[in-house]
C-alpha cells in the first residue's frame, strides 16, 4: 500500500485496534517464547529418532553452527525484501532481547500483505532446507536442525499471524517496527 503510511492513518480515517509488544509486553513475550519451545519440542522429540539420536561429526557442527549464524540475518532479510514489495518506505533492522528484526516505523499493510511479510522466511525456509534435506542426506541433520531453529524462531511471526482479527474487514492495515505492531481499522 504505497499511498499511505503511518503518519497518514489518521487523516485517512483509521484508528488503532491494538497493538502487539514483543518486547515490552510481558505476557505476550512470554506467551510467544513458550510457544517457541512447544514448536522446538514438536519437532525435536520426533526428529531425534528419525535421525537416528541427531549424530553430528565435529565437521556437521561447525556446518551447523555456520548456518544458524546465516539464517537468522537471512530470515530479517526475506522480511525486509517481502516489506519492499509493498513499500516503499524506509526498512530498520536489529536486534532486541532474543529476537533479530526488520521493521518500519511507516510502512503499513494490508491484512492479506502483512501475513505474507511475517510467514515469508518460514515458508521459505520450510522449502529449502527439506529439500536440502532430500538432496544431501549426509547433511539432513544439520538442515533438519536448522529447521527446527526456523519454525521455533518463528514463533513471534506466527503469533502475529494468529492475533490478526477474525473478520473479513477489507479495512485492516497493519504497521510492524519490528518489535511491536499495530493494527489499525477504519473509524466507524
Amino acid at each position: 500500500m504505497k499511498s499511505i503510511n503511518r503518519s497518514s492513518l489518521s487523516q485517512n480515517g483509521y484508528t488503532e485496534l491494538y497493538k502487539i509488544d514483543l518486547v515490552n509486553n510481558r505476557k505476550e513475550l512470554i506467551a510467544v517464547n513458550v510457544f517457541s519451545l512447544v514448536l522446538l519440542a514438536m519437532m525435536a522429540i520426533p526428529g531425534f529418532f528419525i535421525l537416528d539420536g541427531y549424530r553430528m561429526s565435529f565437521l556437521h557442527l561447525i556446518a551447523l553452527i555456520i548456518l544458524i549464524f546465516l539464517y537468522i540475518p537471512a530470515h530479517e532479510l526475506i522480511h525486509g525484501a517481502v516489506i519492499k514489495l509493498f513499500s516503499d518506505e524506509k526498512l530498520s533492522f536489529g536486534w532486541r532481547l532474543a529476537y533479530a528484526y526488520c521493521g518500519s516505523h511507516e510502512a503499513v499493510f494490508t491484512k492479506g500483505e502483512y501475513i505474507m511479510v511475517a510467514l515469508a522466511p518460514l515458508v521459505f525456509f520450510l522449502i529449502i532446507l527439506s529439500a536440502l534435506q532430500v538432496l544431501l542426506p549426509a547433511m539432513a541433520t544439520v538442515f533438519y536442525i536448522t529447521d527446527i531453529v526456523n519454525v521455533s524462531g518463528s514463533a513471534g511471526d506466527l503469533y502475529v499471524v494468529w492475533r490478526m482479527p477474525r473478520e473479513k474487514r477489507r479495512d485492516i492495515l497493519v504497521n510492524d517496527t519490528g518489535t511491536d505492531m499495530r493494527v489499525f481499522s477504519r473509524c466507524r
